[in-house]
């Protein structure tokens, strides 16, 4: 994520998601609020009902035709996804996707994390369509970048779509576990699903690999039952791993900060927060 932090935000919007959209979003939002932008817990707890300030990328065309006057761009910022194969392949992505090609809705730029892989594994067995074409079809200006390390040429296609009138989607090929020198790689979900993690938890920590886990303790969008499901990860024979930390809302920022002193071990480090 990347803000312009002189920007008042409704100017300098940088939203990411990929799978669970809501919950993503919810967790960019979470982290403005928390690095000190006017984002209020209140607007949190209105996360996309209509008029709130942590809406989707359609608002900003309907916020902009009802503020905005000439000389006057009160309403300004770009919308930024980072989508998965496994997104394309939910319904509700066709009906939002022919939407924002119908509306033109320039400002959004989507990249299309095209590593090839879905929850059942690869996108071979399931999954097959051209989806640039898809896009292609609903409207959309499409582009592609054949090495999701070049940062150059991302950015280069980046300028590209904005300067298209239609929205704009970037298919960026990567390989799925791929990462460079210096990078400290971490993961985030329910701890109720670390369980199911357990295996590749305790080998990330037997081979001393620097990677954070952060775990919520309770969710939004599941159910909102967290609690009741929760993991025993604590408490049955847990992997070693460098520390763990439990807190709420104010102590969500401890698992970046065990994670920035990663330096002095290459051991795995967890964290689980309320939220």
């Amino acid at each position: 994520m990347a803000a312009e932090t002189n920007d008042p935000p409704v100017q300098a919007m940088r939203l990411s998601t990929v799978g669970r959209t809501p919950l993503w979003l919810m967790l960019l939002y979470t982290l403005l609020h928390l690095t000190g932008y006017d984002l209020p817990l209140d607007e949190l707890k209105r996360f996309r009902h209509w008029g709130s300030r942590t809406p989707r990328a359609i608002a900003e065309r309907r916020l902009a035709t009802e503020f905005n006057r000439p000389g006057h761009d009160i309403v300004d910022h770009w919308t930024y996804a980072i989508c998965s194969d496994g997104d394309f392949q939910e319904r509700i992505a066709a009906e939002v996707a022919s939407l924002a090609g119908h509306l033109r809705l320039g400002k959004l730029v989507m990249l299309y994390d095209d590593n090839r892989v879905q929850l059942d594994g690869p996108t071979t067995m399931a999954f097959s369509e051209d989806v640039l074409a898809r896009f292609r079809a609903y409207g959309w200006h499409t582009d592609r970048v054949e090495d999701g390390t070049d940062v150059a040429a991302i950015e280069q296609a980046i300028g590209q779509g904005r300067q298209d009138e239609r929205p704009s989607i970037i298919a960026v090929r990567t390989v799925i576990g791929f990462y460079h020198g210096g990078l400290l790689p971490y993961a985030a979900t329910f701890l109720t699903f670390s369980d199911y993690m357990r295996g590749s938890v305790r080998l990330a920590a037997l081979s001393r690999l620097p990677v954070t886990y952060v775990w919520t303790d309770d969710s939004v969008g599941l159910g909102e039952t967290g609690a009741a499901k929760r993991a025993l990860l604590d408490n049955r024979d847990p992997p070693p791993l460098l520390g763990r930390s439990r807190g709420d809302i104010e102590a969500r920022p401890v698992p970046m900060t065990m994670r920035s002193n990663r330096s002095i071990s290459r051991s795995p480090a967890s964290a689980a927060t309320r939220c």
